[in-house]
């Protein structure tokens, strides 16, 4: 009975988001209770699994400045409960990415000039956002504009990521910094010095 509820769920809130524009694989999957905005924007691949809680903005508009946001999620991703992406610009998550609960991923920042009568007036800092292939990131992490975390990378649980982390790199903290690499020749994480 469960899975005939899921199923049925699935083909009438799919069905309207469809309509709305989203392109989505059929074999893919978005939980219970999501919140969906600028749904033409979104583009998800084959075999994909978002769970439940999830909000993805995607902002053609803000205060009259024109954008162009294009989410592209590729095939056999993750993403768990809680995922918050807000989307100015490019955001990729390439194949077999894993996400852990309560991650935000933003492509813009609001500009820091302190003598606008609120930040929200300033222009937007617009940068895109790509996790790279098998990457996992660890629960309630934070990627910020402009970052590209590498192929098969790992961004520990809380962690902050400001800066482009490279390929096989474990990085953790706020901001995430690298502690580990991954040794593709001893088959080994390697603790990284400094």
């Amino acid at each position: 009975m469960k899975k005939l509820i899921i199923l049925m769920y699935n083909i009438i809130f799919m069905t309207w988001y469809r309509l709305c524009g989203l392109k989505i694989k059929i074999t893919s999957f978005i939980g219970f209770e999501k919140h969906l905005r600028g749904c033409r924007f979104i583009r998800i691949g084959k075999n994909t699994r978002i769970r439940r809680h999830i909000t993805i903005n995607c902002y053609g508009k803000y205060r009259g400045e024109k954008l162009s946001p294009q989410l592209l999620i590729g095939n056999n991703v993750y993403i768990n409960d809680g995922f918050m992406c807000l989307v100015t610009d490019k955001v990729t998550i390439e194949n077999n990415v894993t996400v852990g609960p309560n991650v935000s991923v933003m492509s813009h920042n609001h500009g820091l000039n302190p003598e606008s009568q609120s930040y929200l007036d300033n222009k937007l800092e617009i940068a895109p956002v790509t996790l790279k292939d098998g990457c996992w990131i660890g629960d309630k992490s934070i990627i910020l504009p402009g970052v590209i975390v590498g192929k098969k990378a790992v961004i520990g649980a809380g962690s902050v990521v400001t800066k482009s982390i490279d390929d096989y790199a474990m990085a953790v903290g706020n901001p995430a910094r690298i502690i580990k690499r991954y040794n593709l020749e001893t088959k080994k994480w390697e603790k990284v010095n400094g």
